[in-house]
């Protein structure tokens, strides 16, 4: 009726699961009409494999602990805040989330094992903060010719460059190319690239990165 799709663009909170019991019947979610919403709980919905909140831009807290969810679908440019993701989740994309930090983004057990693919742009207080892709290279349980992984706004790297000077500067980004160099890399338009062609959405760094890359002996990387 046209009341309950009036209730529904107002709606703005919306809470289907419960921290202290499992559903195993609901399996599937649309929120298509709710274009308002801020707040999604779907905790313990374990049939629940997949949800899209492309239409919600002003999304900013999505609960989906114990969930079954493998993906989800983001609106590019929602105001996302805070994210509680399952240990079942296969791909995590992000784009233009600009108020996210790594921080708020929180996997049941702190386990991305599951994870095959990272898709992080446009949302530099999550790619400058590397304690989440760390986390998914030391645990990932795919093999590395399996895997995805596109970021850009590195500014931590530069960061470390313009610190070269240091040793334990040098050490992190021995280990930071060591990790590149493990993957085949997937530049921002799909295409596969190598260590040498590895490129930060950055001019100033790009040029510096690849001198490093063409000749490690400049920072001592062995």
């Amino acid at each position: 009726s046209d009341q309950k799709s009036t209730e529904m663009s107002l709606l703005q909170k919306l809470v289907l699961g419960n921290p202290n019991k499992t559903n195993n019947v609901l399996n599937g979610i649309t929120v298509i009409n709710a274009p308002n919403l801020k707040y999604l709980d779907i905790t313990n919905l374990k049939a629940v494999t997949s949800v899209d909140l492309t239409n919600q831009i002003y999304l900013e807290e999505l609960h989906a602990s114990e969930s079954g969810l493998t993906g989800v679908s983001f609106k590019s440019g929602a105001n996302l805040k805070v994210l509680e993701l399952p240990s079942s989740m296969i791909s995590l994309d992000l784009k233009d989330h600009v108020n996210l930090t790594a921080s708020n983004i929180k996997f049941d057990n702190n386990d991305l094992s599951n994870v095959i693919s990272i898709n992080i742009t446009g949302c530099p207080k999550v790619t400058n903060d590397f304690s989440l892709i760390d986390n998914w290279f030391i645990n990932k349980i795919s093999n590395n010719n399996e895997c995805k992984l596109v970021l850009d706004n590195v500014d931590e790297i530069k960061q470390l460059l313009k610190d070269s000077a240091y040793e334990q500067s040098k050490s992190e980004i021995k280990s930071v190319f060591q990790k590149i160099s493990e993957l085949e890399l997937i530049d921002v338009d799909g295409d596969p690239v190598d260590l040498n062609e590895f490129v930060i959405n950055d001019p100033e760094a790009e040029s510096t990165i690849k001198e490093i890359v063409d000749n490690p002996t400049i920072l001592n990387i062995e």
